[in-house]
């Protein structure tokens, strides 16, 4: 795993790991990694992972925009086009260094586990699933949880919504892979977009809606 190498300029940086099945023979697989990696250049690797019959694709620290204008995009319809399948996870890390404050990271949380039916649908994933791999109801209550996140903690489930538990970053693990742009980018739109949107958050904006998906949706 080489050290995180920072693209593009900004405080929000998101990390991408994407699941690629493919036809799961040796030298298939080992071809479609050589396409990945090459097309990736400087911007990711590609590791081995028990749970995939193929590999995972790891981006390093990217911007929003940077992802979205300099991720190989076609790679993906690519790989599909080679057979390989997107039927695993997507994760996506945000560093713990975007967010303003404690109270900041509390109102992100907050926000992700009270619009759990909306992300449901947005992360494509059927209930079971999304219960084995990212569960939302690992936790009786979402408030404690928040809480104690927010102040630094991270004794958590690994297999939760949210993983809590690397020290550089927070982990979303809600979203079904897939080698199609408008699916995988929608992930970093979230993610991104509910950063930006929880750090301006006020008492006032909550009592008037703030941490509903309508609220997040107009904003």
């Amino acid at each position: 795993r080489p050290r995180p190498q920072f693209h593009g300029d900004g405080r929000v940086y998101l990390g991408m790991e994407l699941e690629i099945n493919t036809s799961g023979s040796f030298n298939s697989t080992s071809s479609l990694a050589y396409v990945a990696h090459n097309a990736l250049g400087g911007l990711g690797y590609l590791k081995e992972d028990s749970s995939v019959s193929g590999f995972e694709l790891v981006t390093h620290p990217m911007t929003h925009a940077y992802a979205a204008e300099s991720f190989p995009w076609p790679l993906l319809e690519e790989l599909a086009e080679y057979g390989c399948r997107g039927d695993d996870g997507l994760h996506v890390h945000v560093n713990r260094d975007a967010f303003d404050s404690p109270s900041h990271i509390f109102r992100w949380l907050r926000f992700i586990y009270r619009n759990r039916q909306a992300i449901t649908l947005l992360s494509r994933r059927h209930r079971d699933d999304l219960n084995e791999w990212a569960s939302f109801t690992n936790y009786s209550s979402e408030l404690p949880f928040c809480k104690q996140h927010a102040k630094g903690s991270r004794d958590g489930a690994r297999y939760s919504a949210v993983n809590v538990q690397n020290a550089a970053t927070f982990e979303v693990r809600v979203f079904r892979a897939s080698l199609q742009r408008q699916s995988v980018m929608a992930a970093l739109d979230l993610v991104a977009g509910s950063v930006e949107y929880t750090r301006s958050l006020t008492v006032p904006s909550i009592l008037k809606g703030g941490w509903t998906w309508d609220g997040f949706i107009k904003w």
